[in-house]
C-alpha cells in the first residue's frame, strides 16, 4: 500500500518541516569515487570480473528520496535490503522514520548509516545517531560514513577515530565502514580498521579498488545513477560480496517469521498500528503499519497478537479485525461421500 505525503505525516513518519538548512547542506561529495586514470593498476586490480556474478543487490537512501516519489512495494520487489542515512552531522535525517517504517512493514531487512563531519563533536554526533536509532530494528546493522573532504566540514583521523571510540561506548560498534580508496588515504592516512567489514564506493569499474589495508570487500557501491522500477530518479545501489545464503547468515538477527503456518490473519484497521518489539506497552515500538496492512498472527498472547519474530501488535478489535476464511460450499461429489459416510446402513 502507498501512503501519501499527508499519511505518513499524520503517522509522524515525517516531521512538519523536512526540509531544513541542515539537510538540504547534506549533498555528499561523489567525485572521488569515479574511476580515476591508472587506479585499478595502483591497486593490483583488474577489470576482469562480470558484475552479473553477484547475486544480492542493497540501496541506499536518505533525505534526497522523498517518500511521497516512491511506490515502495515495487522497489522492495527490486533489491534484497536497504541502508537509511538516519544521521547527518548531528542531525537527524528528516525522512529517516518514513523510509524505515514503509520498508520494514514489507518486510525487507534494514540497516542505518550516520554520514559523520569534521566540524562537529565526535561525541555529540555519536549520541545523535544513537537515539535516532534507538528501538529501531537493523538487521543490516550500523555503519559510518567515513567520506567528507569539503572544506569546513572535513574529517580527519582523530575525528573518526574519536567517533568510532564513542559510538562503541554508546551503542556498540559498528558492523562497516563505508568510504573509497581515496577518502580513505586523504582522510585518515593509512589507519586500519580491518576490524570493521568494509563497504567501498567505487563507480564505472568491474571491481573496486580498496583501501590496502583492507583484502576484501563487504559491500560494494558500484553506481549512484542506477533507475530502479519504484523510483523514477537516480539510485545508489551496492553489490554484497556473496550469495543470498550468505547475506542471510550476514544479517544480524532473523528477519523472516517462524517456518509455520499462521494460526490467522488480521488487518488493520486504525490510522497506524505499532509493532513491538515484546507484548507490553512497556516494550519499545519497531515500526508502525498503516490502516489496511494484512498481518499473520503466529500466536496469541493474552491480548496481544505475535505477527512475527518477536514482533507483537495489539489484538484489540479497534485496531484490527480478523479475517475469516471463505466459506467453500462442498461439491456434489463430497456432498455424496459425506452422505455415504455418514449412513452406512445404506452400503
Amino acid at each position: 500500500m502507498k501512503l501519501t505525503f499527508a499519511e505518513m505525516k499524520q503517522l509522524g513518519w515525517i516531521p512538519a518541516n523536512p526540509d531544513t538548512p541542515e539537510m538540504r547542506q547534506s549533498v555528499m561529495d561523489r567525485s572521488k569515487f569515479k574511476p580515476k586514470k591508472n587506479l585499478l593498476t595502483l591497486a593490483g586490480l583488474t577489470r576482469t570480473t562480470p558484475l552479473n556474478i553477484y547475486d544480492v543487490r542493497v540501496v541506499d537512501i536518505s533525505y534526497w528520496q522523498n517518500p511521497a516519489d516512491i511506490d515502495y512495494d515495487l522497489l522492495c520487489s527490486q533489491v534484497d535490503g536497504f541502508i537509511l542515512r538516519a544521521v547527518y552531522s548531528v542531525w537527524k535525517d528528516t525522512f529517516f522514520d518514513a523510509h524505515f517504517n514503509n520498508i520494514i512493514a514489507r518486510g525487507k531487512p534494514i540497516g542505518a548509516y550516520h554520514y559523520i563531519v569534521g566540524n562537529q563533536s565526535p561525541l555529540l554526533q555519536a549520541q545523535a545517531f544513537r537515539d535516532a536509532i534507538e528501538g529501531k530494528e537493523l538487521q543490516l546493522g550500523t555503519h559510518i560514513d567515513v567520506e567528507d573532504t569539503r572544506v569546513g566540514t572535513a574529517l580527519n583521523r582523530q575525528i573518526v577515530d574519536s567517533y568510532a571510540e564513542n559510538l562503541s561506548i554508546v551503542h556498540g560498534k559498528a558492523k562497516t565502514i563505508y568510504t573509497g580508496h581515496y577518502a580513505w588515504q586523504v582522510i585518515m592516512n593509512g589507519a586500519d580498521y580491518t576490524d570493521y567489514d568494509l563497504w567501498v564506493a567505487n563507480y564505472g569499474v568491474t571491481q573496486p579498488a580498496i583501501p590496502p589495508q583492507w583484502t576484501s570487500w563487504k559491500l560494494w557501491q558500484y553506481t549512484s545513477s542506477e533507475v530502479l522500477p519504484g523510483y523514477a530518479d537516480r539510485l545508489d545501489i551496492s553489490y554484497f560480496d556473496g550469495s543470498k545464503t550468505a547475506f542471510r547468515d550476514w544479517l544480524d538477527g532473523v528477519v523472516e517469521p517462524p517456518n509455520t503456518d499462521p494460526l490467522y490473519e488480521v488487518e488493520v484497521i486504525c490510522t497506524g498500528l505499532n509493532i513491538r518489539k515484546c507484548p507490553s506497552t512497556d516494550c519499545a515500538v519497531l515500526y508502525a503499519v498503516p490502516r489496511g496492512t494484512i498481518l499473520p498472527v503466529y500466536e496469541e498472547a493474552g491480548l496481544w497478537l505475535r505477527v512475527g519474530t518477536d514482533k507483537y501488535c495489539s489484538g484489540n478489535s479497534i485496531y484490527v479485525k480478523r479475517i475469516e476464511p471463505p466459506v467453500v460450499e462442498p461439491s456434489d461429489k463430497e456432498k455424496l461421500d459425506l452422505l455415504w459416510a455418514a449412513h452406512p446402513e445404506l452400503h
